[in-house]
């Protein structure tokens, strides 16, 4: 099987508005302080400050864009801003895949941010679920998202445009896999 990519869910207009009004904010609370005459404008507090305004903009706009689902036939690589995760098919129990809307299964839904970048409608890294469940998201829209369990426990939490045909994928492998290891136990 050829590497292949799956589309991830765009990103919905409420996640980019809230990421566009935290960089706003920045710029503005500057301004905040050079006119509240708490910080003398000189030369260098002004490039400082232009400075640290543009830090995160160099920083959050590329993680924000780095959204990717790969399988090359023997290992999924998900991509999310600043993480990455990659699970060899055996790792995944594909059988237990789904395809769920987190607004109706509440309980597959992040909570708890351990090592992971989120927005309104947007979360990417490592998340405990409601009940503590250790998870991996890239999440862009509630709707549609694949769950996918690891072996391990963990679960994986992707917005794809069309999920089904990464399970089937999965699936696909998983058949092969298990020939492929018959073939070498009966040899």
């Amino acid at each position: 099987m050829s590497t292949r990519t799956y589309p991830v869910a765009p990103l919905r207009k409420v996640s980019l508005a809230t990421f566009a009004v935290i960089l706003a904010l920045l710029p503005l609370g500057v301004l905040v302080a050079f006119s509240t005459g708490r910080i003398e404008p000189d030369g260098l507090r002004i490039a400082q400050a232009f400075f640290l305004t543009l830090m995160p903009f160099a920083i959050l706009i590329p993680a924000l864009r780095r959204r990717e689902v790969i399988f090359d036939g023997e290992t999924l690589t998900v991509k999310a801003a600043f993480h990455t995760r990659r699970r060899r098919v055996p790792d995944l129990d594909v059988t237990a895949a789904r395809i769920v809307d987190l607004n109706e299964e509440k309980a597959l839904r992040p909570i708890f941010r351990r090592f992971g970048f989120s927005l309104i409608g947007f979360h990417a890294g490592h998340y405990r679920l409601w009940g503590l469940k250790k998870a991996f998201a890239l999440i862009t829209t509630c709707e549609r998202v694949l769950a996918l369990p690891e072996r391990d426990g963990t679960l994986l939490l992707m917005s794809l445009e069309r999920p089904q045909q990464l399970i089937d994928a999965l699936q696909t492998e998983g058949v092969r896999t298990k020939y492929r290891i018959r073939q070498v136990t009966d040899a």
